[in-house]
Parts: structure tokens; C-alpha cells; sequence
């Protein structure tokens, strides 16, 4: 028991780095998000500007479920120590090639790749070696974290464009200095003796990579093959000998149905930043500059209430948590389409809300989803977390998108005293708000059957 300790107490040491690097990925991201058309015009490539956040986008949502799955396999030092020399080697290519716009492509997809496997380390030593109390705390940090670095990425973005945007890319080059901490303290072997099994983590990958690409560039092959690897896949694991997902796993109702709460209250992931943008700038003329200062808000409470998750699941209990998630969310987007017309402050209250009960349902529902898995399960646990959650959150994205340009949902008067300009986005805020109610309810009918396995 005491050598247990130890070793939890060494491994401990190791998250603050992995935090860190973490939050040089996503400061990466964003920034990148804000600035991508200031490069492609530099480069003189204006018109293939955007493949700079669109590829490591799709890259991101396809490595965030294969590396948790890895770290069932592969020691988290090793994947750690890969991870920081890949997302140096992407650093200095983009760097050294910023007088090519392809070069700096492959550079950021190189660095996005290498970026991610501090977080999936991060989640995967956290639910595989900290006790039922430390838990729900490091993984509502790891989503402050997040909201932080993100609004973080938009102000770094801004600031060094107008210095010299190549000193942007070259950012993770820091991360080197966190190498040493990371390889004295992660545990340098894994939980299961088992192979990795090349074949099937490649066959779920490719089905992975399709889906999430789909969501980009929505053509019927791509969907087609998509399907196609899944019932490969789907073959594979019934008859295989050695799946990295087995029978039993999928029998795991438990695990299956919080992954299903996890894609409803993941849903708006995507759509949230883009609707309140549009509102702000097309109905109410609001200036680029309050509408930064009002996501810098929306973004803080994400992230201070991430920081404080751990103690509030603590606190009130996980279920009662979720419940609390979820009624939040819909709560503000039924205040999102009510207050639609009354200015900035109440949009932003509402905004508030909505990612404060994104923030809280995260922890609540990845800590419940560890659970409900045996500790050598939990990185392919995450890693399909992972999956849903980016699934879900593009799903909701091309929805919303398709609402927004559907010329009938203007004629919709769903809610009252709302001006003609502001209808179709009204419908749209109510529209996420039964997608809320409905997850309130599906998690309501399947509680037990999750806190049973969990």
C-alpha cells in the first residue's frame, strides 16, 4: 500500500507538465484559428488559407481517440516523450519553412498530432492511478485549462501576428524544458501484457478519420467508407482473436449509455462560439472588440468552473451533478432565445450558463465514464470519450449550419416578442435546448444503470 502511494504521489509530479504542453496545443489552435487568413496572405495563398485550421482540426478529433487508446498499450513515458519530440519537430519545420504555405501546413499538422498526447496522457494517468476523490478535480483542471489556453490562443494570436506571425509556430519549442520532469516521473510500464493490435486500432482509426473528416467535407463516398470500416470493425471484433475492443467491452451498458449523456451535453461544443458571434455582429452591430471582451468572460467561466467541478461533484454528488449540467445548458439556451433581442449582457449571461454547464458535465460524466470501466479498459474508455465528444460537437456544427441557412425557419415564430431578424436564431437556441431536455431525460431512465456499473 505504501509503495501504491509512492508511486501515485511520483506520478502526480508529472501533470503539471503535461498541463502545460497541453496548453501550448491549444493556444496553437487557436491562435492559429485567428490568424490563418493574415498567413495564407503572406504567403501569397489566400484561397488555401483555411486548410491551416481545417487539416489539424481534423487531425485533432482523430489522434484524441487514438492515443488514450495507446496507453493501454505503450508506457505513458514513452508516449509522452514521443509526444514532445513530435510537437518540437512540427515547431521548428513550420519555423524553418515559413516561406512555403505547404511546409507550414505540415509543420502544423506535425505539431497539432504531437500537442495532443499530453492531454490524453494527462486524462489516462488520471483516471488510471489518482483515488475517486482526485479524479473529478484533475479533470475539471484539464477543462480549465483548456477554456483558458483557448482564450489565451485568440490574445497570443492577435499580439505576435503583429510582431511576426513564424515566432507564433515556434511557441512548443518550450516544452523541451518539461522532458526531464516527465521522464522521471511517469510509470514506464503498462497494466496489460497484451500486443497492440494493429490491425483493429487501425481499422476503428480509418473509421474514425472518415467520420471526422465527413463532418468537413460532407460527400457520400467518404460516409460510405466510413460505414464500410465499421462493419469491418464491427466483423473484426467478433470474430478476432485479440481485439483491442472485445465483446465484453461493447456488453458494457453502463459505459455505452454515459457515452451516450456525453454526446448530448457535447453537442453544442462547436456551434455555442459561432451563434453567439453571429448574433452579436449581425443583429445588434455590436464591435469585434466587445464581442472578444464578452468571449474572454464566456470563456472564464468555463474555465473557473472547471477549476471548481472536482469539489462541486464533491459537493453535491455526480448524479446530481449531471442533472445540474444538463438543466444549466438548457436553461440557457431557453435564456438565449428569450433575451435574443435585449443586448449583450443578458447573451453573455446566457452564453455563461450554457459552457458552465458544458464544463461541469464534462468532468462529471468522463469521471463517471472511468468508472465504469476496469483501470486497463481506461485509456480506450477515454480515447472513445474523446471520439464522441468531437463527434457530437461536429454534428451539432453542420446542424446548426443547416438551420441557419434554411429559409423556413425565419417563418417560425417559436418564440414571442422576438423581431424577424433575430427568429431564425432564436429557433435554433430552442432547438438546443430540447436536444438538453431529451439528454435530462434519457439520463434520468438510464441513471441507475450507470451508477450501478460505475
Amino acid at each position: 500500500m505504501a509503495t501504491a502511494t509512492l508511486h501515485t504521489q511520483q506520478v502526480k509530479k508529472s501533470l503539471p507538465a503535461l498541463l502545460v504542453i497541453f496548453a501550448f496545443s491549444i493556444v496553437m489552435l487557436q491562435a492559429f484559428n485567428l490568424v490563418y487568413q493574415n498567413i495564407g496572405n503572406a504567403l501569397a495563398m489566400p484561397e488555401s488559407a483555411a486548410l491551416l485550421t481545417a487539416i489539424p482540426g481534423i487531425v485533432l478529433g482523430i489522434v484524441c481517440m487514438l492515443y488514450s487508446t495507446l496507453c493501454d498499450f505503450i508506457p505513458l513515458r514513452g508516449m509522452s516523450i514521443f509526444g514532445v519530440c513530435i510537437f518540437v519537430v512540427g515547431s521548428l519545420i513550420g519555423f524553418f519553412g515559413s516561406f512555403n504555405f505547404w511546409i507550414v501546413l505540415v509543420g502544423r499538422i506535425i505539431q497539432t498530432a504531437g500537442g495532443q498526447v499530453a492531454g490524453s496522457v494527462f486524462l489516462v494517468t488520471t483516471v488510471k492511478y489518482l483515488d475517486d476523490k482526485e479524479k473529478p478535480i484533475y479533470i475539471g483542471i484539464y477543462g480549465a485549462v483548456y477554456y483558458f489556453a483557448a482564450a489565451l490562443g485568440a490574445v497570443t494570436g492577435g499580439i505576435i501576428t503583429s510582431i511576426d506571425w513564424r515566432y507564433l509556430i515556434l511557441i512548443p519549442v518550450v516544452s523541451v524544458v518539461f522532458l526531464p520532469t516527465l521522464i522521471k516521473n511517469l510509470p514506464n510500464e503498462t497494466s496489460i501484457t497484451q500486443k497492440i493490435d494493429v490491425f483493429g486500432i487501425s481499422i476503428f482509426g480509418l473509421f474514425a478519420a472518415l467520420l471526422v473528416i465527413w463532418f468537413s467535407y460532407p460527400f457520400v463516398e467518404i460516409i460510405g467508407a466510413a460505414l464500410l470500416f465499421l462493419v469491418v470493425f464491427g466483423f473484426y471484433v467478433v470474430h478476432g482473436k485479440h481485439p483491442f475492443i472485445d465483446v465484453a467491452f461493447l456488453k458494457n451498458v453502463g459505459f455505452l449509455l454515459t457515452v451516450l449523456i456525453i454526446f448530448g451535453v457535447c453537442f453544442f461544443n462547436y456551434s455555442l462560439m459561432p451563434l453567439f458571434n453571429t448574433v452579436c455582429s449581425e443583429v445588434h452591430k455590436i464591435s469585434i472588440i466587445d464581442i472578444s471582451l464578452a468571449c474572454g468572460v464566456i470563456s472564464l467561466v468555463a474555465a473557473v468552473v472547471g477549476l471548481m467541478s472536482g469539489k462541486l461533484i464533491g459537493m453535491l454528488g455526480r448524479v446530481p451533478s449531471i442533472y445540474t449540467a444538463i438543466v444549466l445548458i438548457a436553461v440557457g439556451f431557453i435564456g438565449f432565445a428569450l433575451f435574443i433581442s435585449a443586448g449583450l449582457v443578458l447573451l453573455t449571461a446566457s452564453a455563461s450558463l450554457i459552457i458552465a454547464g458544458g464544463s461541469l458535465g464534462y468532468t462529471a460524466l468522463y469521471d463517471c465514464a472511468a468508472d465504469t470501466l476496469p483501470t486497463e479498459e481506461n485509456g480506450r474508455g477515454m480515447g472513445i470519450c474523446d471520439l464522441i465528444l468531437n463527434v457530437s460537437g461536429s454534428i451539432g456544427v453542420a446542424i446548426y449550419a443547416g438551420l441557419l441557412t434554411n429559409p423556413s425557419l425565419k417563418d417560425m415564430h417559436l418564440v414571442p416578442g422576438v423581431a424577424a431578424d433575430s427568429t431564425s436564431y432564436a429557433n435554433i437556441c430552442l432547438f438546443f435546448a430540447v436536444v438538453a431536455l431529451i439528454t435530462l431525460i434519457v439520463f434520468a431512465l438510464s441513471k441507475k444503470t450507470i451508477t450501478k456499473r460505475a
